[in-house]
Parts: structure tokens; sequence; C-alpha cells
């Protein structure tokens, strides 16, 4: 069912929360207005179609189900519908290259599958200790995510299965020419990169590295591809430019913080990527040239600014962000305070 989204204004006011910026601003720079596009639950990792009239995202906590799901936004009617409807968690969704499906990850079948999964679930509702407690490792988070990916109308109709590994398997991000899907997986016993066919057959590994990589995205003509690659450590992370096939060009980033969620522009010779190199504690969104590596600031908040992604003409961005209160996604002009030469 269709709802509207309420409240939704072009001033916010800071009584909302919503304050476009409330730290310390280059001199003259005013941050251009900010737009709420959801408020109901918590909400993030917007994605666009490729025509810019629709936007899918995750959202939970809301009165319908707490579990995280995926939802279709109609921009400017200010419409949502829910379209997923999993027993688990949904934890990325995007459009096909025709917009006429969503590729998302859920947990709604290995959770059922996963004897060891639900024995452990089981007795930590219990309340009781595991004979041998997994260590509270980042890196063991994320591959004992039980995740497939599967496919979908928009409606949420006609679900495929597209992959059938234990554990983690998410990330996705379709080639333009729709005929395989890029993904993050713990197949090999490490989180690295892997391709499968739209239809669910498995292609080849992309990378096999002893570190993790993540966030595998193509260019908008599909010749190259960007991943986040992360230091042992997991406290570091640079953006990699490879080609279509994986084979590395080079790190586009390199100074010791997180660099992550990379987007293309349109343009395909720059990115929107989110940091932490300049706040401690927090991130804020860039724009990042491919030619130099210079970085454009976007966004200027003490809050975390996260998950860019772009309209089809490369004007408005559209992201994350917990400034008020709780994760909300909005959207604002891509206007930076002082521009790359």
């Amino acid at each position: 069912m269709y709802g509207f989204l309420l409240g939704c204004q072009s001033k916010p006011s800071a009584s909302d929360g919503l304050r476009t910026s409330d730290i310390s601003l280059p001199s003259g720079y005013q941050p251009p207005p900010l737009i709420a596009l959801t408020r109901i639950g918590v909400n993030s990792k917007p994605e666009l179609s490729h025509d810019g009239s629709k936007m899918v995202f995750l959202s939970s906590l809301r009165p319908a189900h707490e579990n995280t799901q995926a939802y279709l936004l109609e921009i400017d009617a200010k419409k949502e519908k829910r379209i997923t409807f999993q027993d688990g968690q949904v934890a990325s969704v995007v459009f096909s290259p025709d917009d006429s499906h969503v590729i998302y990850s859920s947990s709604t079948d290995e959770i059922k599958e996963d004897s060891l999964f639900i024995k452990e679930s089981l007795m930590r509702i219990a309340g009781a200790e595991e004979e041998n407690p997994k260590p509270n490792d980042s890196k063991l988070f994320w591959k004992d995510q039980p995740l497939e990916l599967y496919s979908s109308f928009l409606n949420g109709t006609r679900i495929e299965r597209l992959t059938r590994s234990p554990q983690y398997d998410s990330d996705p991000n379709v080639h333009p020419k729709g005929k395989k899907i890029a993904f993050a997986s713990a197949r090999g016993g490490q989180i690295d990169l892997h391709l499968v066919s739209n239809t669910g057959t498995y292609l080849k590994s992309i990378t096999k590295s002893p570190t993790v990589e993540a966030e595998p995205r193509f260019s908008p003509d599909g010749s190259q591809m960007v991943w986040v690659e992360y230091e042992p450590s997991m406290k570091e992370s640079q953006i990699v430019l490879a080609n279509q096939d994986g084979e590395v060009i080079q790190k586009l980033t390199s100074a010791p913080y997180i660099h992550w969620n990379p987007h293309w522009l349109p343009d395909g010779k720059s990115l929107l990527i989110s940091s932490n190199r300049e706040k401690k504690g927090g991130f804020e969104i860039f724009r990042l040239m491919i030619s130099n590596g210079c970085l454009e600031r976007l966004t200027w908040h003490s809050a975390n600014d996260t998950e860019p992604t772009v309209s089809p003409d490369g004007a408005t961005l559209y992201f994350t962000s917990d400034r008020a209160g709780q994760k909300q996604v909005y959207k604002t002009s891509i206007q930076p305070a002082e521009k790359c030469k």
C-alpha cells in the first residue's frame, strides 16, 4: 500500500534537528537547502532508479515491522511502498539497469537453512552462554551474516533467489548491460568480490585477498569498477579503481582514514564517497576526482553523513544522515565550498 510522506519541506528549521550545518563553515560558504525524504522509522542506503524518478531504500523500526525491509519511493509524488516482506533482514537493494527489477540481499532463507545459526540464536534468546563464543571481531561479524542475493519486480512479486552459499552474500551492483552482478561474499572464507549472472549462475571471483573487499560499483559505461579495500585492522579503507574484470589500476585514496560508500557520478570521471578524513569520530560526503584524487567536501555537519547517491543529471545528492537523531534519507544540491582545479 502506498503512503504519503508527511512533513517534507524545503527549508527545515533548527527545531526539527535538520539544520544544514552546526559546525564551522568555510568563509563565505552557505550549504544548499536540505530536504528530508523519510521520517518514519530508521531509513538508510538510498539508491536511485536510472531515470531518477524512484528511490529504493532500507527501513526498520516501523509500526508494521522492526526488521529491515526494502521500500520504494516515487520521488516527485512523495509516495512510498514496502516492496519486501521477508522473515529475516534485508541488507541492501539496487535497481536493475532497466529499472524493472530490484536486486537485494536478505537473510530470509539462510537463517532457516543454517542449523548452527539457529542454535546460536536460540541460545542467545534463552540467555545461555555459548561453549566457544566467537571473538567480537568486525570481520567475523560480516562473514557470519546469513545473507543471499535475490531479485524481484518493483511490486515485490516474482522473487528469484540468485545465490546459495553459506554466510555472507551482499553488496550487489549490476553491470550496465544487465548480464552480471558484482557482489561481496564470504564463500572463500574471507570477504572478497565475486560475479554472478543475472539468472544466478556463478561466474568467477574478482578478488582473492586476505583483506576485506566490499561495495563493488561498475562505472556508468561498464568499462571500470571501484570497490572498498579495508586494512587488516578494519580501521582504514581505501577506494580501489579497476577494470571491469577486476584488474587493479590504482588506489584512488591513501590517507589513513575510512573511505567507503563509493558511487559513480554520471560523467564517469568522479565518485561520491563518504570519509572521516576531516572530522574525528564522524563522516562527511566528498566528490572524488579520478584523474588526480582531488576531493571536494559536500556536507558539513556534526552528524554522520554517509551512503551517497546522485540524480541522473549529476546535480542532486541523496544520502543517509543521523542529524535528526536517527538515520534518515535526505537530498540536497551538489555545491562544494571549493571546486577542484
